[in-house]
């Protein structure tokens, strides 16, 4: 039998206002709602979580449930918030519509905070990434990676993005993608063996000669080829070498092929 809960006349007001936002923290409540003391505004908020109309998603910070549901729209809004990020990975592949799959973490890149918060059915993964938390951008109010950086991203931490095979996807069906502003972001923020290893990807998925900006981005990256490295760094599995990127594919082409050929 369901329990029907009865909200208080604070809580209405509390609700009223979070209807309005979304998202809210306490600060921002207090300031709403002068007129409601600390002690008061505390208990009702405890009280609102109860009877699930708030989720948590920090201390002093709360998303609106209630009637309306809470869906991974209203989550990839408010998630940023929390620390400071943006919406990453393989939940920035989504938004950029380059994901045909809908998954129930959500990414989220900060400068300096990891963890995870459960909230309902789905749960908030935040990853530091250090100086390399740049290259956000707005769409439809969500703080996410733009296009360039949300693939740099993915190549830094495949292991957050669903693997080489949502990589190689999504490098097939991108529009408007800058080859120029990717390679400043490797240039700036990537690592050797990580160029070798997008080198190895991007020559391997598209055909020489078939775009002079895909050419000169591979030539742009060949100065980066110096010692062998492997496609997993953390896996000892044994594989072909590439000569020409000193890459060891310790993968297989069956998974990180997956995009084109359909595997």
């Amino acid at each position: 039998m369901d329990t029907n809960y009865y909200l208080t006349p604070t809580e209405q007001k509390i609700v009223s206002v979070i209807d309005e936002a979304l998202f809210i923290d306490k600060a921002s409540l207090k300031e709403t709602l002068p007129e409601v003391k600390d002690k008061n505004l505390d208990k009702c908020i405890s009280s609102l979580i109860m009877k699930g109309e708030l989720l948590r998603l920090k201390n002093g910070f709360y998303v609106a449930s209630g009637k309306r549901g809470l869906d991974t729209t209203l989550i990839y809004k408010a998630a940023p918030q929390v620390y400071g990020g943006y919406i990453a990975f393989d939940t920035a592949l989504k938004v950029h519509e380059l994901l045909d799959y809908e998954t129930f973490t959500i990414m989220v890149a900060t400068p300096k905070r990891s963890g995870i918060i459960a909230l309902g059915a789905y749960e908030v993964q935040y990853v530091s990434i250090g100086t390399r938390c740049r290259g956000q951008i707005i769409i439809d109010d969500i703080w996410v990676s733009d296009l360039e950086k949300t693939i740099f991203d993915c190549f830094y931490k495949p292991q957050h993005s669903g693997g080489y095979q949502n990589l190689t996807k999504a490098l097939l069906q991108m529009r408007n993608f800058s080859w120029e502003k990717f390679g400043f972001y490797l240039d700036k923020m990537g690592t050797d063996p990580m160029r070798q290893r997008v080198g190895f990807i991007v020559s391997n998925i598209f055909d020489r000669g078939s775009s002079e900006d895909v050419d000169a981005f591979l030539s742009r990256l060949k100065v980066s080829v110096r010692t062998p490295t492997r496609l997993a760094p953390s896996l000892m599995l044994k594989g072909k070498m590439d000569r020409e990127w000193k890459v060891q594919d310790n993968l297989g082409p069956e998974v990180w092929r997956g995009g084109r050929y359909g595997f």
